[in-house]
Formats: C-alpha cells, structure tokens, sequence
C-alpha cells in the first residue's frame, strides 16, 4: 500500500469515526425521547405513544446505520 492510498485510509477512517460519535449522540437523544414519552408522571393518559413509535423507529434506524459504520470501520482497519 503506498502512501497515499495509506493517509486516504486513514481520513477515511478518522471520518466514520466521527459518524460514530454522531450516531451515539443521536441513539442517547432518542432513548431519552422513548422515556419521556412513556414515562409520565400522569400515567397512561400522560403517555404519548406516537411520539414514542416515532423515537423507537429513528432508534432502529440510527443503530442499523451504527452497525454499518463498525463494519466499515472493522474493512478499513484490516486493510491498513
């Protein structure tokens, strides 16, 4: 692997680990919105179940994306 190719790599690396802080950021966002949501103090008339599906959905798909990025990050790794 030459040198450049080799820093491209690391770039490459440096930035889906930034995607990663992102998304752990977003996950902890949507698990608060889930609790929330669902944990009222007013009980089940307190609860807000739309928003809550609504957190659960973005929940799920932040952490798909999560998933893709380690793996991106676990090819690149092997190749350096």
């Amino acid at each position: 692997m030459d040198k450049n190719t080799r820093y491209i790599k690391q770039g490459l690396l440096a930035e889906k680990k930034q995607s990663m802080s992102k998304l752990e950021i977003q996950a902890d966002r949507c698990r608060k919105d889930v609790n929330i949501y669902l944990f009222s103090s007013d009980g089940i008339k307190g609860m807000e179940f739309e928003h809550a599906k609504q957190a659960f959905e973005e929940l799920t798909q932040v952490v798909e994306e999560y998933k893709r990025v380690t793996e991106e990050i676990k090819r690149i790794e092997n190749e350096l």
